[in-house]
């Protein structure tokens, strides 16, 4: 997945990047979404995303990369990547 900060670049929701984040934050990913982050959290989970999708940024750079101009936006893309890495069909009503 693609996100605009400085400037495009790439994040990947992998296994690695949620224990990356779990380690960082001690909560699972699970049941939260980026409303419901910290600053901490959501720089934890953005530079473990990132990391993931091969960029070389250090957890500082990340954190320099939101700024208040950005971070609407950049919740709703950790949004859509928290959506689009969950399992598709486990929500069956019955």
């Amino acid at each position: 997945m693609i996100i605009r900060l400085d400037k495009e670049r790439h994040m990947k929701v992998t296994l690695n990047a949620l224990s990356t984040f779990e380690d960082m934050t001690g909560k699972p990913l699970w049941g939260i979404d980026a409303e419901g982050m910290t600053a901490k959290e959501l720089q934890a989970f953005l530079y473990a995303c990132l990391q993931a999708g091969g960029e070389e940024l250090t957890y500082h750079e990340v954190g320099d990369l939101i700024s208040l101009d950005n971070l609407a936006e950049v919740a709703d893309e950790i949004n859509k990547a928290i959506e689009q890495s969950m399992p598709k069909g486990t929500d069956k009503k019955k």
